[in-house]
């Protein structure tokens, strides 16, 4: 049993063999059972003394971290604080302010916070007095004195220290008693000290994997999908999605809440077939009509338009890589020329609307648009670059052919402005829809049991 929901809210234009889909779809997934494991500090305030360099990583790893309902004060080796954690925040967020007293040669040269409340820990990520010393005997008598001094100074016992295990194991080797002298003593790597300092003041929450979810989407008996176009909706996670074989889109997210915008084109031979659902959380979605209020500005002119054009990229596409493609163009001679100097896309430019679904659409005209222009204009390219590039060694007008055979540059203009060559128009288009390459926005469906994927194109 899916623990996701899936709400399909489209609006769908019928004709007789085709149908337009465009709406919006949400996916809500619970996330799997987590772990909360508690923090092991005292259950009162905490004054934390921190050096230089580990307040940074501290707070980074600590933003993550469960709030507790404690004060947390941060304090430099001089005493200062210089941040907190009030008991009352509704997370760890912390200031920009970072320590930047020099970290203390000694031990007993600190200043530990006097406080009339609550739990002191010392954090030593590093000792210089130590590293100073070559001698092992040097270094035994440098910290037993000097451990000495700092509990004359302090009453460590009421201390909880934290110490790299590096510089713990090397007290150890010399025989220095040193745990003797504080209330606790921790240890963990130089590298870890940060996450392990924010898993003790805060715990942690363990979560199995994220909140994923994979469906798939239906739309009734005999219905292909010719295309579909998905664009990410703001503030929420991404739906993936992909064209699979009998008329249907695999649908995934890993958030646990996803949305996005879609424009899908159906077809089929009788529109009172349709029927969408979605197969893993057996859900079924009511179709809603097309009407002037729910898609203003948009009249059936323009969805006519749109499906022709679909279905003439759809005629392209299907011969692009065949030796027929000269033909196709010959016998769909004006459709060409019409698509590469007049398109009939051209109605939804003069479009203002306030819709944002009828926005998309119109956005996506134009997208289309270009992308037959440029299947045309490429495969010509090619075929006249491949038939007649000569293998001399000059070239006439060398300057102005790139390696295509396409014109490069720009051509002089003796009146003033140059003269954008068709390469150029070429360019710019292409530079204008770079995240939509005609291959992969338009998604005809796969008449094999190959998968074919499907761009997410974000807004």
């Amino acid at each position: 049993m899916s623990n996701s929901k899936v709400s399909f809210n489209n609006i769908t234009y019928r004709s007789d063999k085709n149908s337009i889909l465009v709406g919006e779809i949400k996916i809500n997934t619970s996330a799997p059972d987590s772990i909360n494991i508690p923090p092991k500090a005292e259950s009162c305030n905490s004054h934390i003394v921190l050096q230089k360099g580990d307040d940074s990583h501290f707070k980074a790893q600590f933003l993550a971290a469960p709030v507790v309902p404690h004060d947390i004060y941060l304090y430099d080796q001089c005493g200062h604080m210089f941040s907190n954690y009030n008991k009352d925040r509704v997370n760890n967020a912390h200031g920009t302010v970072k320590i930047t007293a020099e970290n203390k040669v000694l031990l007993s040269n600190i200043q530990l916070p006097v406080v009339s409340e609550g739990q002191v820990y010392l954090v030593i990520n590093s000792y210089i007095g130590l590293v100073q010393c070559s001698i092992d005997s040097s270094k035994k008598f440098l910290v037993e004195n000097d451990l000495e001094a700092f509990s004359k100074k302090y009453d460590l016992t009421k201390v909880i220290l934290f110490i790299t295990t590096e510089i713990a194991n090397e007290l150890n080797r010399l025989d220095v008693k040193f745990n003797t002298y504080f209330k606790q003593v921790h240890s963990t790597t130089n590298h870890r000290m940060a996450d392990y300092l924010a898993e003790f003041f805060g715990g942690r929450t363990i979560t199995g994997s994220k909140p994923a979810f994979q469906g798939m989407l239906t739309f009734g008996p005999d219905v292909e999908v010719v295309l579909a176009r998905f664009s990410h909706s703001k503030g929420f996670g991404p739906v993936n999605a992909q064209l699979r074989r009998n008329g249907r889109i695999q649908i995934n997210s890993e958030d646990s809440q996803a949305s996005a915008h879609f424009f899908i084109m159906l077809k089929h031979d009788h529109n009172n077939n349709l029927k969408y659902s979605e197969e893993v959380t057996k859900t079924e979605f009511e179709i809603v009509e097309r009407s002037p209020t729910n898609l203003p500005d948009l009249t059936d002119d323009h969805f006519k338009v749109l499906i022709d054009s679909i279905r003439f990229l759809e005629k392209l596409n299907a011969n692009r890589e065949s030796k027929e493609f000269s033909k196709i163009i010959m016998e769909n001679a004006l459709d060409v020329v019409k698509y590469q100097f007049a398109s009939p896309l051209h109605v939804f430019s003069d479009i203002d609307t306030e819709s944002q679904l009828s926005q998309f659409i119109i956005d996506y005209a134009y997208v289309l648009e270009v992308q037959i222009f440029n299947l045309i204009h490429n495969k010509s390219l090619d075929d006249f670059g491949c038939k007649n590039r000569k293998g001399t060694k000059t070239v006439m007008f060398k300057d102005l052919v790139d390696h295509r055979g396409g014109y490069a540059g720009n051509i002089h203009n003796p009146f003033g402005a140059p003269i954008a060559t068709t390469y150029n128009c070429h360019r710019d288009l292409t530079h204008a829809v770079s995240s939509a390459p005609p291959q992969m926005s338009i998604g005809i469906a796969p008449t094999s049991s190959a998968v074919w994927p499907m761009n997410t194109f974000d807004e």
